[in-house]
């Protein structure tokens, strides 16, 4: 079971942003408007906090989900600088109803936790922005089906 600690951001739905406390900052992650051009890179500041944190075990935080209409839901990010590429469980793109789209390549989700799960080419594009600072960058996360162990797990690769 994953550590629960205290909350520490909020992921809006409807338009959806998720918060992340940060070390420059909250972030912020939403859907982005079309999705079709893939995101861009990473910015410096994320790539040299991901290099510090490199080898380290995985962290997790409870962020709240707000979407017009539905509430307030909490979920558990992970953030593990071992695993590459972002991912959400299946269950919570449903729950939130996220548009989400498919890729022409299938990708191989990594093992976490010990658990396996199929290979997905589906996904969200999510918007990233910090309340700081005016610029905005986008994240895909490819949805993990049969997820039990995350929520969220964002690993090293920010962007693709």
């Amino acid at each position: 079971m994953l550590a629960r600690s205290t909350p520490v951001g909020a992921l809006v739905a409807g338009p959806v942003l998720l918060k992340i406390r940060h070390l420059n900052g909250p972030l912020f992650l939403g859907p982005r408007k079309n999705s079709l051009n893939p995101p861009q890179e990473t910015p410096n500041w994320i790539q040299q906090d991901i290099q510090r944190l490199a080898g380290q075990a995985p962290n997790t935080h409870q962020l709240h989900l707000h979407r017009p209409g539905r509430g307030v839901m909490p979920v558990l990010a992970t953030f593990d600088p071992n695993t590459e590429g972002n991912w959400i469980a299946s269950r919570i793109v449903k729950r939130l109803d996220f548009e989400h789209q498919q890729a022409k390549i299938h990708k191989d989700v990594p093992t976490f936790m010990g658990q396996n799960f199929e290979r997905t080419r589906i996904f969200v594009d999510l918007t990233c922005g910090n309340q700081n600072r005016r610029h905005r960058c986008q994240h895909r996360f490819y949805v993990v089906n049969h997820c039990k162990v995350f929520d969220i797990l964002l690993g090293t690769k920010l962007c693709p």
